[in-house]
């Protein structure tokens, strides 16, 4: 017995389940249901909630779009090739599409200005298209390494204090030099050049 899927087109639910069919090669018979609370029963299918979407398939119905997308991997993609059994995150993040929502999560972007967009393959009644483009600004990681001209110092005697910002900068950005938590009076914001910020401080004991 062919697949029989009840459903609306407008169903998140129902294009998860249509979507998963055509990426698997499974040809299913679309009925269109109702869609309007109060109809007939029939348009649902064998569904006593009268929900969308409804699977029948060799005399067994299933209901709720998760677990029919269980049953259509345990039955015809036994090796699992789409990775909807995976409990790798970053795979689910990536192969998933729920609710017409597809996510990815990603960390390898370099430093800089990315313009990212979205490919939409299309499937079985749904064209495929290309998103808006977003630009993604990534800030480089960075480390400040602080030295001192002199330590211990005599009170009275100037000390240079030296923070080196890596990787390079140039003149972007400033340096609050602080002592105990507090900003040294004067050196809230010391310019930068090369990456390196100095400042010429007299500290009391």
């Amino acid at each position: 017995m062919a697949l029989q899927l009840h459903g609306t087109p407008l169903s998140h639910f129902t294009r998860k389940v249509r979507i998963l069919a055509a990426e698997l090669g499974i040809e299913v018979d679309f009925v269109r249901a109702p869609g309007v609370l109060g109809t007939a029963a029939e348009g649902y299918g064998d569904n006593p909630m009268m929900r969308v979407p409804t699977l029948a398939h060799d005399g067994a119905v299933l209901i709720e779009s998760d677990h029919i997308a269980r049953y259509l991997v345990a039955r015809f993609d036994p090796e699992d090739r789409l990775g909807v059994r995976s409990d790798d995150v970053h795979d689910l993040n990536r192969l998933a599409v729920a609710n017409g929502i597809a996510t990815f999560g990603i960390t390898s972007l370099s430093p800089g200005s990315h313009s990212i967009t979205a490919v939409y393959s299309g499937a079985t009644g749904f064209a495929g298209n290309t998103s808006n483009v977003v630009t993604q600004t990534v800030n480089a990681n960075t480390t400040t390494l602080l030295t001192t001209s002199g330590s211990p110092s005599t009170e009275g005697v100037p000390i240079t204090l030296t923070a080196t910002i890596s990787p390079n900068p140039g003149s972007l950005g400033t340096v609050a030099f602080k002592d105990n938590g507090v900003t040294i009076s004067g050196a809230g914001f010391v310019s930068v050049s090369g990456g390196i910020a100095t400042w010429n401080v007299s500290l009391s004991p």
